[in-house]
């Protein structure tokens, strides 16, 4: 007997609101000072952000699942 493994493709949204629109436009660069790392395991880390010089971006993939 085999066992079938069914992977289902599915997408993601986060949809973020805020009365200030700096704030949203902030967040939706996805970039974050360079002391995160006291509050984001180095796992995460490693798998959701691009170190740039002294700051960390959400990598692309995340950052477009945010609307």
């Amino acid at each position: 007997m085999h066992d079938i493994i069914e992977l289902k493709q599915f997408s993601l949204h986060t949809f973020a609101t805020d009365l200030d629109s700096t704030a949203i436009d902030k967040a939706r660069k996805g970039i974050y000072p360079a002391n995160i790392v006291t509050d984001v395991s180095l796992t995460r880390l490693n798998r959701f952000f691009i170190k740039t010089g002294d700051q960390y971006r959400l990598n692309a993939e995340i950052r477009e699942m945010v609307i």
